[in-house]
């Protein structure tokens, strides 16, 4: 579908995402997410953009690229204390923690 049909569909596209990420489908969780990301910006769709961003982190720590990760989590981190949502702090926060034991030396995981 051409991106102007999928206006009203960046919410679908999130969970979409989250679905191919939790099915481990990650080269299509990240495509429809990024898409979802671009479609969500372009029409003013803000509210998406943290779900969409945690998506992309949650694909990229899954597929060994923790810096990206970091990187993408750190805006939703952002998002989320500018508009005091104290369960999308939550969520990032989770991710962001998913993200650093990734980042840490097999020696010096924690159990």
């Amino acid at each position: 579908m051409p991106d102007n049909d999928l206006t009203a569909l960046s919410e679908p596209l999130d969970r979409l995402g989250w679905a191919e990420a939790f099915l481990e489908h990650y080269p299509d969780a990240e495509r429809h997410a990024e898409r979802g990301l671009d479609i969500a910006r372009r029409s003013g769709q803000l509210h998406v953009v943290p779900h969409l961003l945690l998506c992309l982190s949650h694909v990229r720590v899954q597929s060994c690229r923790v810096s990206s990760a970091l990187e993408l989590a750190d805006q939703v981190e952002d998002i989320a204390r500018g508009i005091g949502s104290d369960q999308l702090l939550a969520f990032v926060l989770a991710s962001k923690a998913e993200a650093l034991v990734a980042a840490c030396p097999p020696a010096i995981r924690p159990l």
